[in-house]
C-alpha cells in the first residue's frame, strides 16, 4: 500500500516519494502496489486514479490497482472511462476488488470490460 495520505504534522503530500516507493518495490521483486481510495479523508490525499497513472508511467511489470475502489461514490461514466483508459495504457489491472462497505448499494461494483 503506497503512502498517498499527507503527513499529518506538515500537511504535505509527496507524489515523488510515492512513485519512488513503487519503483523500489518493483526492483525488489514485489508483485503489486496499491493505493487507497478515499473521497472524504481527514487529511489531504492523492487521488487514486491519477496516482496509479503516474506510477504506471514509471514501472513496467508490477501489478497496480486501488486497494479498494469506492465505486458508489464516483460518477460511473467518468470512472468507467478512467478504468478503461488506465487498463489499456498500463497493461491492465490484475486485481480490482468490490467495495468493502457492507452497506454498499447493490451493483455498486461492476466488472471491468476485457481489454481485448
Amino acid at each position: 500500500m503506497l503512502a498517498t495520505v499527507a503527513d499529518p504534522d506538515t500537511g504535505a503530500v509527496n507524489p515523488t516519494r510515492v512513485i519512488e516507493t513503487a519503483v523500489q518495490a518493483e526492483e525488489s521483486g514485489y508483485d503489486g502496489v496499491y493505493v487507497g481510495d478515499h473521497l472524504l479523508h481527514p487529511h489531504a490525499m492523492l487521488e487514486s486514479m491519477v496516482t496509479l497513472a503516474a506510477v504506471a508511467a514509471s514501472t513496467r511489470r508490477i501489478s497496480l490497482g486501488p486497494c479498494v475502489m469506492l465505486f458508489a461514490l464516483r460518477d460511473p461514466l467518468v470512472l468507467a472511462k478512467q478504468l478503461g483508459r488506465f487498463s489499456r495504457g498500463s497493461g491492465g489491472f490484475r486485481r480490482l476488488r468490490r467495495p468493502w462497505w457492507p452497506t454498499a448499494p447493490a451493483g455498486a461494483a461492476r466488472p471491468l470490460p476485457s481489454a481485448a
